[in-house]
């Protein structure tokens, strides 16, 4: 069983907090800059952690290391070429996850240097 409380859980925290802060962020500002204003009327252009967080999602998360945040909503009617513009917004958020990727395997390459 997993100690919960132990440094590997503690180091996590910060590190799933930015994951799904930017992830969700990416997801929304895409969005709206294709022209959909819904991200910006639910206030989730923001790269405040508490607005993309789902309770039950994190308790989850913590307990069986699966885990999800409160879903980006979009109107794709807003966009002015609906099909085409919402594969953009998908792609999105595979291309942050991407890149927080590379960002934390520097960060460990960084940290514990072989």
């Amino acid at each position: 069983m997993t100690n919960f409380l132990g440094p590997e859980m503690l180091l996590r925290i910060p590190a799933l907090l930015l994951a799904i802060t930017f992830h969700e962020y990416a997801h929304a500002r895409v969005s709206y800059s294709l022209g959909d204003p819904t991200p910006k009327w639910q206030g989730r252009l923001s790269l405040n952690p508490l607005a993309h967080l789902d309770p039950i999602g994190l308790l989850m998360l913590w307990l069986f290391k699966f885990g999800w945040a409160k879903p980006v909503e979009i109107n794709p009617n807003y966009y002015k070429e609906p099909k085409k513009r919402h594969d953009v917004s998908f792609c999105s958020r595979s291309n942050c996850k991407s890149l927080i990727g590379v960002c934390q395997y520097g960060d460990t390459k960084i940290g514990y240097p072989s």
